[in-house]
């Protein structure tokens, strides 16, 4: 009877030491692996290095992207998976694309998971190391070499240099032919090509006394005169001024030169000038040659009051 006691005491601590020691040792709450689509690649060939996390869904993984720097690979581009729910657990995780440009065999060391487990405490897992062969691009048994030799210097056809030649002995020939017409004919567009471009105030002055110089009053084309003449001036206070002057009539320039706080004697310049010029221009009163003179002094007057205290100001 003892024995028999004896034999169901042993089964029954046979039958339940599995249960008891699955319920002891509970499998972890997250787990990490972390691979490589191949172990063998060329000079600058990518490779997919990813890291695979396993986790139960009230894990928290606190190292969102652990990957900054490979020590021995550069990392062309990245990408997340997404978490995806299988059954009890989440999957997630980063895919690498990495690659390296000198030959040898490398290892990725294992990389650092930040996370707080179920009982909220904060804690770190690593992944595994892999192992990474980077071969030359010559598969054969020649000298191992990954860039090709520099060819020599082709050597062009001499009926085909002669025609280059010619082409460029041509072309030159004409750029000297075009200088030296603008040299004795147009040497004012020559000297404007090749000097500095103008400021604003000295643009002005030019156009004052190339206007004078025009003819137009010895033909009697007074009004035409004074139409030139404002515009003249309307250009320079929207190139000096930064304001639509050449849309705007006299006395809205007026208002706007004085809003932007320009000395009261030269504003006084400018309506006197306006004044003058408007009454040319559109009641066709026909002034003095003194009056004419007087007004063309009167707008360098104004420009030259005007213009900026130092060379580099607008």
């Amino acid at each position: 009877m003892k024995r028999l006691a004896g034999f169901f005491v042993f089964a029954l601590i046979s039958f339940s030491a599995p249960f008891v020691f699955s319920q002891a040792t509970p499998p972890p709450s997250v787990s990490v692996k972390a691979s490589v689509n191949k172990a063998f690649i060329t000079v600058g060939d990518t490779v997919e290095f990813k890291i695979e996390i396993r986790r139960a869904p009230r894990v928290d993984i606190l190292t969102a992207n652990p990957v900054v720097k490979l020590r021995d690979f550069e990392i062309k581009g990245k990408r997340e998976i997404p978490p995806v729910k299988e059954g009890d657990w989440v999957l997630e995780g980063m895919v690498y694309r990495v690659t390296s440009y000198q030959l040898g065999e490398y290892v990725i060391d294992p990389v650092t998971i930040r996370y707080k487990d179920i009982d909220g405490k904060e804690k770190e897992l690593k992944t595994n190391k892999l192992y990474i062969t980077v071969e030359t691009i010559d598969k054969t048994h020649a000298p191992k070499k990954d860039i090709r030799d520099i060819k020599s210097v082709v050597s062009l056809p001499s009926e085909l240099l002669k025609g280059i030649l010619f082409a460029l002995a041509g072309i030159l020939f004409v750029l000297l032919g075009i200088l030296a017409w603008l040299f004795f004919t147009r040497r004012d567009v020559l000297v404007n090509f090749f000097s500095p471009p103008l400021t604003p105030p000295e643009e002005a002055l030019r156009a004052l006394m190339r206007l004078e110089d025009s003819g137009l009053l010895a033909k009697g084309q007074v009004r035409e005169f004074y139409f030139r003449m404002s515009e003249i001036l309307k250009r320079y206070f929207q190139k000096r001024f930064k304001f639509k002057a050449l849309e705007e009539t006299s006395s809205e320039i007026v208002d706007e030169l004085n809003r932007l706080e320009t000395n009261a004697d030269s504003m006084k310049l400018v309506a006197q000038f306006f004044d003058a010029a408007d009454l040319v221009k559109f009641a066709k009163c026909i002034p003095e040659p003194v009056e004419i003179i007087k007004t063309h002094k009167l707008a360098q007057e104004i420009v030259e009051k005007t213009k900026p205290e130092t060379p580099g100001e607008l």
